[in-house]
C-alpha cells in the first residue's frame, strides 16, 4: 500500500514538474516585441539591454541596412569554444592547457526584410493585398 502511494505520489510530481516547464514563455517571446520594427530601433535596443545583435537572414536589397524591417528575432543561449593560443609545455610539444568554454546568452539572431514597403512594376516588395503592402500604398497616396 505505501509503495503504491509513493509511487503515485513520484509520478504526481513528475508530471506538476513538467507543466511547470512546458508552460514557460519560450525564449524567442522574450524578443517578440522587437518584431515589426526597423533594424536600426532594434539593435538600440539590444544595445541597451547589454546584447549583441547579428544578422541571420535578411531577404531583399532594395532598403539601407539601418531601414529594414526585422520580421523575426530569436534570442540564443550555447557554448562557444574559445579562442586558444598552443603554448609550449615542460616537454616541448604545444598543448592546451586550461581551455574552458564560455556560455553566450547575450545574441540575438535578427530576420530582416530589405524589399521596398511595396512592389511596383520595377522593385520587389510587399503585395498590395497584403495588409503592410495596403498601408505603404496608403501612405505613398497621402504623400502625392
Amino acid at each position: 500500500m505505501t509503495v503504491k502511494i509513493n509511487v503515485m505520489a513520484g509520478a504526481a510530481a513528475a508530471a506538476v514538474a513538467a507543466s511547470a516547464l512546458f508552460s514557460l514563455p519560450g525564449i524567442a517571446s522574450a524578443a517578440a516585441h522587437l518584431e515589426g520594427q526597423t533594424y536600426a530601433e532594434v539593435t538600440g535596443v539590444i544595445a541597451q539591454e547589454g546584447g549583441t545583435a547579428i544578422i541571420a537572414t535578411r531577404v531583399g536589397d532594395r532598403l539601407p541596412l539601418s531601414k529594414c524591417i526585422v520580421t523575426g528575432v530569436s534570442k540564443s543561449t550555447f557554448v562557444r569554444p574559445p579562442v586558444v593560443q598552443a603554448v609550449p609545455g615542460r616537454d616541448g610539444r604545444y598543448g592546451r592547457q586550461g581551455v574552458r568554454y564560455r556560455v553566450v546568452s547575450n545574441e540575438y539572431r535578427l530576420s530582416l526584410n530589405c524589399n521596398a514597403p511595396a512592389a511596383t512594376a520595377n522593385t520587389p516588395g510587399n503585395s498590395a493585398a497584403s495588409p503592410e503592402g495596403r498601408e505603404a500604398k496608403r501612405e505613398q497616396q497621402a504623400q502625392e
